[in-house]
């Protein structure tokens, strides 16, 4: 009787543990909530295709490439809704996951270019440069 209680709280303990590792192991893991993300910004002067400034709250699309004309897009698109845009200047902020960087920039050694379509409107695409 006394060695089948000995194994019964062997046994207990050994869950008793398992759990412990488990609910400690499940808590350091990243939720999707807390996934780092890195800020990148682009601004850009755009104007109309009568050369008028680009002006007041609008809608934009932003797609990353690696060639000038062309290709396919690398990552998602981003959308951006009721962006300020003042004298055609505006400002683009992405949050950008660790993966999408990878997906658009590489390891740096390829050119990306940028590529906006506002108002219906696409823009030739601009290397991006960052610092």
């Amino acid at each position: 009787m006394q060695t089948k209680l000995r194994q019964i709280k062997r046994i207990l303990n050994t869950a008793a543990l398992s759990c412990c590792v488990l609910l400690a192991v499940a808590s350091a893991l990243p939720t999707l909530a807390e996934t780092p993300t890195f800020p990148l910004s682009y601004a850009a002067r755009l104007t109309q295709s009568s050369g008028a400034p680009v002006e007041g709250p609008v809608s934009s699309e932003a797609r990353f490439y690696q060639t000038d004309v062309g290709g396919s897009p690398l990552g998602r698109v981003f959308s951006f809704n009721d962006i300020s845009a003042s004298q055609g200047v505006l400002s683009l902020n992405f949050d950008l996951t660790a993966s999408e960087i990878e997906a658009i920039f590489g390891d740096g050694s390829q050119p990306v270019y940028i590529e906006l379509t506002v108002g219906g409107k696409t823009y030739p695409r601009q290397q991006f440069s960052f610092v």
